[in-house]
């Protein structure tokens, strides 16, 4: 799909398991074919640390977050994409998946999600586009939510955190917790969330302001 993508031109995004530096420097060819044209790449990890398993799962959740569906083709049970499928649907993300032969391993994953209610069953392409309300691309590629979108997407303790900031602009994570009587490290990954929503922006000292 992201081969695919290249070849007409239609920008992607990567997010990755591990630093920059430990993937593009290896990859500088590959990653200036494929990504020269448009497209990002994301990571949450520094230079300092080494890929581990354990980051397919953070990875994940970013894919989720910045993904408007997640669309499983293949998976078998306990696949790294029922990771995505979870966090999807807790971010309220429309899912599909392709369902399969009983008997095919790669197809399990994809008929338990969809048995479950937890992925929607994608009968062609035509219905996967209709559903998704694709069009033909503008000139100009529009931001991923709209200016009024993200806020009504919050849980109720992410709408709690975004008031706090939107009423004390640059506020410290340190002071976010003081506010909320909440350890910080309880309040870190809501606000990756929101960020990933669009709904806050991080600057230096770890202070957070809305961007609307």
């Amino acid at each position: 799909m992201h081969s695919k993508s290249i070849e007409n031109n239609i920008p992607t995004v990567g997010v990755l398991l591990t630093a920059f530096t430990r993937f593009i420097l290896p990859n500088i060819a590959s990653f200036r074919k494929n990504f020269g044209r448009g497209g990002a790449l994301l990571t949450e990890f520094n230079s300092s640390q080494k890929p581990d398993r354990e980051h397919f799962i953070q990875r994940n959740r970013i894919v989720a977050g910045i993904s408007p569906a997640t669309i499983v083709v293949e998976t078998a049970f306990g696949g790294g994409s029922i990771s995505t499928v979870g966090f999807a649907n807790d971010y309220n993300r429309e899912v599909y998946a392709v369902p399969g032969r009983l008997t095919d391993k790669y197809s399990q994953g994809c008929n338990l999600i969809i048995s479950q209610n937890k992925a929607a069953s994608i009968a062609s392409i035509k219905s996967l586009v209709k559903d998704l309300k694709l069009k033909e691309p503008k000139e100009k590629i529009g931001e991923l939510f709209t200016s009024s979108e993200p806020y009504f997407q919050l849980t109720e303790s992410q709408k709690e955190i975004y008031h706090i900031i939107k009423e004390n602009p640059l506020i410290s994570l340190d002071e976010i917790s003081e506010k909320l009587e909440t350890p910080t490290f309880k309040i870190l990954p809501i606000l990756l969330e929101m960020e990933i929503l669009g709904c806050v922006k991080t600057y230096s000292g770890r202070q957070f302001q809305v961007t609307q």
